[in-house]
């Protein structure tokens, strides 16, 4: 079979120069978004809000900053090099069993996926389920089986166009509806007895952590933010989106090198919209927490 990612002269192209340029070449980010603003932030950042207040909003900003820096190496080389990070990995010696090992680790890494997403299509049966029951109890086995088989039949679909403009749209569309949804909600609190302060952003930028609150902590930081997978999965929607293409073939000459330096630089753009955009839905799911249930005394359960 022809390798899908092997480099055609043909592609080759120039990146642009200014910023309303590069802004037009941008999407890969928002894929990654889509990916990292679901049951992390949602649940996580909520139950850690609700369960100490403001007291680690700073955490928010911590967790998504760093690991960034990973998402835009992995991307750098990518792009520099035409492959991607699985391809990568396996090339990481020593090996065991033909393969690096590293690979056995993104084997272990991507059951571990296929696991979590089976547990994410379920919550989400049940919450299409609770606002739009199929049978009349929005809980019984017909309407979350219903469900669970709409979202399945959605995401088969969109796996069987095959096309990356299309899951780029959807996930943009996604994003963009929850981060405002989100923020809206925060402010919209500000009329009621959850109002919040400016105070109270202040207080949870302090850098402390609170006595039995660091479990919780530790699962917030590897939850939110770009996590393996969502890295991982990074240099293939920069594949797909062509900025490895338009770069060309490492030729070591100094027009692969220019076109390469221009395309990273639109690609650490990408990373850093699509920081801003999962750091501010998180946020803002933390605030909730905080102001809305942290009073109340109620604490999900994230299990």
């Amino acid at each position: 079979m022809a390798d899908p990612y092997a480099l055609n002269p043909r592609d080759i192209q120039d990146p642009p120069t200014t910023l309303r340029g590069k802004f037009r070449f941008l999407g890969p980010g928002m894929i990654t978004s889509a990916a990292v603003v679901g049951s992390g932030e949602l649940l996580t950042a909520t139950a850690l809000g609700a369960e100490v207040g403001f007291l680690l909003l700073w955490l928010v900003l911590v967790s998504t900053f760093i690991k960034v820096w990973v998402q835009i190496e992995l991307g750098r080389w990518s792009i520099s090099t035409g492959k991607v990070a699985v391809t990568g990995y396996n090339e990481v010696p020593p090996k065991i069993g033909k393969r690096g090992w590293m690979a056995w680790l993104v084997l272990l890494m991507f059951v571990q996926f296929l696991t979590s997403q089976a547990g994410v299509i379920s919550a989400s049966a049940f919450a299409f389920s609770a606002l739009m029951p199929i049978g009349g109890d929005p809980f019984s086995f017909v309407s979350i089986g219903s469900w669970v088989a709409i979202l399945v039949a959605i995401a088969i679909a969109i796996h069987l166009t095959n096309r990356y403009t299309v899951v780029e749209r959807i996930s943009t569309s996604l994003v963009v509806l929850v981060g405002v949804f989100a923020v809206v909600m925060v402010f919209a609190i500000q009329g009621t007895e959850f109002s919040w302060t400016a105070g109270d952003v202040m207080d949870g930028m302090r850098f402390q952590v609170a006595i039995g609150s660091f479990g919780v902590a530790l699962s917030m930081f590897g939850l939110t933010g770009v996590g393996a997978g969502e890295i991982t999965a990074y240099t293939y929607w920069c594949v797909e989106k062509g900025y490895a293409a338009w770069s060309g073939k490492n030729d070591g000459s100094e027009a692969w090198m220019k076109r390469a330096r221009g395309w990273i630089s639109v690609m650490k753009l990408d990373a850093w919209v699509a920081w801003f955009v999962y750091t501010i839905s998180t946020a803002a799911f933390y605030i909730l927490g905080a102001a809305v249930l942290h009073p109340q005394g109620i604490v999900p359960a994230m299990r």
